[in-house]
């Protein structure tokens, strides 16, 4: 971009934004530059009237450029009018940067015409200068009309000169309130910059400085006037800096310095403070005024500091991750290799593979290199009726993750049973990057559930036969006892008869141990029939067909709160309840029975329960009761086959869940269960 280009440049922000666009606050501000501008641009106007009238007035140059300073302040007003609508901040820095020299360069001119200025004769010295002649043409002798004629010349030149001598007095009085505000306006300006500012002659005296810089080097107002510029440099550069100020006066220039190296100040109290400086040189009658910049770059220095040790902290992080990540490969390629599956990891479209174990070569039978050079190749190893089936499931390797079950024929001609599952590795921001999975070799899992269900089928089939064929002689032996009993009542005596009651008895209830044994081992093999059931409705259920039970041995039942809708198999929880509730009722010996059933969550889980104030459990045989046929008191006492708690806890677990009790002897027991198949 060329120069013009860029001062010509409106993009920046308009400074009206900065005002919010608000009327009152455009009104005073442009109200105001305007104003200030018209003024200063009238005052030159005036000064260079003065200066036609006056040309052999000795000061007019003096005049001319104060002429320019004050048109040069008021184009920056004008341009702060034009910034309002408008971004062209170049163009206004230019014009202050202009502004600013010419005010610096008119401050620095003004001081050495002072001794001129200060011997005009005032006003009280021309009039006494005026008396004078008066008087001495009194006491002259002359009486001629050219005295007369020569009295009123002079009266007239000395009235004409005074005239003269008091408007250029008024002028001067005028000028030195403009140079003194000039002087205040470039204080103002150059303690207003960012930046440390001072001006030094050609011999390297300190001339001006502004604020700043004092307060960056540590001295007082007025401790810097007419110093050696050295001062404000370390003791070491001192020297060398006389030499290159020297040779830079003989080609001045605006340029930095220390371009690319580091430059030092001087504190005044010895310390050193990292400094970029920039210099202007001013040219006036034969010499040189040397205007320098000096911006504290401590922060910047630090800043560099910090960002070059985050450099290196970073190239230590990378260096470190990266060593981690290729112990972290190492790792994986070792636990991958040592697995039994097929381990793999591609990219989302399965268009390339990133790796695969050697357990593909033993299982496909086909080499690892084949698959990395056709990552879709193990698809050809599927059998005809699983492929299509397989291809459309691929679509959702895309979602990130898949479970497949298929058959392929190994390179060998052998069928295997594979069972394929992954997932996807998702990015920071969500984004699927890879999937990785294990295929596995099922082949013989599948064979030994095949050969489990088959036998499973056959123990099934033979606990059916078992029971009905054990059924069928104590059926026989129960009758025959029973008629003996009836046919030959008068014959028998009483040990008879009880030993024949006793075997009545004992088939009984070998035909119920039957029953349940039967009922127990279909439990584990029969699929649970899982639906949504209230539970209300089947606790209530149940404790109606046990209500003639219930009423017989008066025990008060009821449900304590209402209980949860969940998925289960409504037969088989009912079962749990009434085994529970029946339990509870026959283990009471209590003259006022009761049952409480009820429910309540924890860690978001419902937790049933089934309370009774019973005879209760010891705590050291709360394992003991779970035991098939395993009994704590006498037949003869409770009656009861021992299977029921064994039936519910394996109720329970097909449902995912857990059972335990809360019971001492002689206080009641608290059945706690849960079954987690409920949503």
């Amino acid at each position: 971009m060329s120069i013009i280009d860029r001062l010509l440049s409106g993009d920046y922000m308009p400074h009206g934004h900065c005002l919010l666009w608000q009327y009152d606050l455009l009104i005073m501000h442009v109200g105001s530059d305007l104003i200030i501008a018209v003024s200063y641009f009238s005052i030159p106007l005036a000064l260079l009237f003065f200066i036609y009238r006056k040309r052999q007035f000795e000061l007019n140059w003096t005049l001319a450029l104060f002429a320019c300073f004050i048109l040069f302040c008021g184009m920056t007003h004008v341009m702060e009018i034009v910034n309002v609508w408008n971004g062209y901040y170049y163009a206004e820095g230019t014009i202050k940067v202009a502004t600013a020299l010419v005010s610096a360069i008119t401050a620095i001119v003004v001081w050495p015409l002072l001794p001129k200025i200060t011997q005009l004769p005032s006003f009280n010295e021309l009039r006494e200068l005026t008396d004078s002649l008066q008087n001495k043409l009194a006491l002259s002798s002359l009486r001629s009309d050219e005295l007369t004629q020569v009295k009123a010349y002079l009266e007239e030149q000395v009235a004409q000169r005074t005239e003269e001598l008091q408007n250029l007095n008024r002028r001067l009085e005028r000028e030195n309130i403009e140079r003194r505000l000039a002087e205040e306006r470039a204080n103002t300006i150059s303690n207003a910059v960012g930046y440390g500012l001072v001006v030094v002659n050609s011999d390297g005296l300190i001339q001006s400085f502004n604020s700043v810089l004092t307060e960056m080097l540590g001295y007082a107002k007025d401790e810097l006037k007419q110093q050696p510029i050295e001062l404000l440099l370390p003791e070491s550069i001192r020297h060398q800096h006389q030499i290159q100020r020297n040779a830079y006066l003989k080609r001045p220039e605006t340029r930095k310095m220390g371009v690319g190296r580091d430059l030092w100040a001087r504190h005044k109290n010895g310390g050193q403070i990292p400094v970029e400086v920039g210099l202007t040189a001013v040219h006036e009658h034969d010499s040189h005024t040397i205007i320098a910049t000096v911006i504290d770059i401590t922060e910047r220095k630090r800043m560099q500091e910090q960002i070059e040790q985050a450099h290196q902290k970073y190239i230590r992080e990378t260096n470190e991750i990266q060593k981690a990540l290729k112990e972290s490969e190492a790792k994986f390629r070792t636990i991958a290799e040592t697995l039994p599956g097929v381990v793999w990891m591609s990219a989302p479209g399965l268009d390339r593979i990133y790796f695969i174990n050697r357990r593909y070569e033993e299982i496909w039978g086909r080499s690892c290199q084949s698959l990395y050079e056709n990552p879709r190749g193990f698809i050809d190893a599927i059998v005809p009726e699983d492929r299509d089936r397989i291809l459309k499931g691929l679509e959702r390797h895309k979602q990130g993750e898949w479970s497949h079950s298929y058959r392929i024929i190994d390179a060998w001609g052998s069928l295997r049973y594979i069972e394929d599952k992954g997932h996807g590795v998702l990015d920071d921001d969500g984004r699927l990057i890879c999937l990785i999975g294990m295929a596995a070799d099922v082949t013989e899992q599948i064979k030994h559930k095949e050969a489990l269900l088959r036998s499973n089928q056959e123990l099934d089939d033979f606990a059916y036969i078992a029971s009905h064929d054990l059924k069928e002689p104590l059926r026989g032996i129960s009758n025959y006892a029973s008629f003996l009993i009836e046919d030959y009542q008068d014959r028998l005596d009483d040990s008879v008869r009880q030993m024949l009651q006793s075997l009545v008895r004992l088939t009984s209830r070998m035909e119920r141990l039957i029953t349940e044994l039967l009922h127990y081992s279909r439990l584990g093999r029969t699929d649970l029939s899982i639906e949504s059931c209230n539970l209300n409705t089947v606790v209530t259920e149940v404790i109606e067909t046990l209500e003639p039970r219930l009423n017989e041995l008066a025990v008060n039942c009821r449900i304590a709160n209402k209980l949860p809708e969940i998925k289960c198999d409504r037969v088989r929880v009912a079962e749990v309840f009434r085994n529970l509730i029946t339990n509870s009722m026959k283990y009471n010996d209590k003259e006022e029975k009761w049952i409480t059933v009820g429910s309540f969550e924890e860690n978001a889980q419902h937790i049933f329960y089934v309370k009774d104030n019973g005879i209760g459990i010891s705590s050291n045989l709360y394992e003991k009761i779970f035991k098939i046929f395993k009994r704590l008191h006498p037949q003869d006492k409770y009656g009861g086959t021992g299977v029921g708690l064994t039936i519910v806890k394996k109720i329970v677990e097909r449902h995912g869940g857990r059972i335990w009790l809360d019971s001492s002897s002689g206080e009641g027991t608290t059945f706690y269960f849960t079954l987690d198949s409920q949503s």
